[in-house]
């Protein structure tokens, strides 16, 4: 799989943002959960297992099947971690490189939760060449659209606009055992 995306991923995706309107947001040098937490821009939540765990797996079973048919499993278990993050305009900073490549990770995803946001404000996906990065593909900005792919493909956001809210998912990881007939 190197990437998926789904529209209207989120059957209320109103209620989606509504969770994230009351929680503290902290950069990464002032997270309180720093052991599972890298270098990023903008802001984020704390972990939404320890927030919403019931909404968590919820989420952990929608995002993953998307990878595999769970009606052909008979066991499945996975490691991800998620979190609210909201970036601003002036949140791209020299020292965190925009393109890059997630550290221990299967799959990284986003869900765009902002509204009427700037459609190229979106996720990119790129291959190195020499020492340059090079786009393969550009995954517009459209409310309440899932996206997953390879975490090991450079990827950076297109472009830093105010209040982009979005829901990011990181698969760390994923075993299952299918049915035997």
């Amino acid at each position: 799989m190197k990437y998926i995306e789904v529209n209207n991923f989120f059957q209320n995706s109103d209620l989606i943002v509504d969770l994230s309107k009351n929680l503290d947001f902290y950069s990464f040098d002032k997270h309180p959960e720093t052991t599972s937490i890298g270098r990023y821009a903008g802001k984020r939540s704390l972990q939404l297992h320890n927030l919403y765990p019931e909404f968590f797996e919820s989420l952990c079973y929608g995002v993953i099947s998307h990878l595999i048919d769970f009606s052909k499993v008979g066991s499945c278990d996975w490691r991800v971690s998620s979190y609210f993050s909201i970036v601003n305009s002036d949140d791209n900073v020299e020292d965190i490189a925009v393109i890059h490549q997630d550290i221990d990770v299967l799959y990284a995803g986003v869900v765009y939760l902002s509204k009427n946001l700037d459609i190229n404000s979106g996720t990119s996906l790129y291959k190195k060449e020499n020492k340059s990065y090079i786009k393969e593909y550009e995954f517009i900005n459209e409310f309440n659209k899932m996206i997953m792919y390879d975490a090991s493909i450079p990827h950076g956001i297109n472009k830093f606009v105010d209040n982009r809210l979005s829901l990011l998912f990181f698969i760390k990881d994923l075993q299952y055992s299918l049915l035997t007939s």
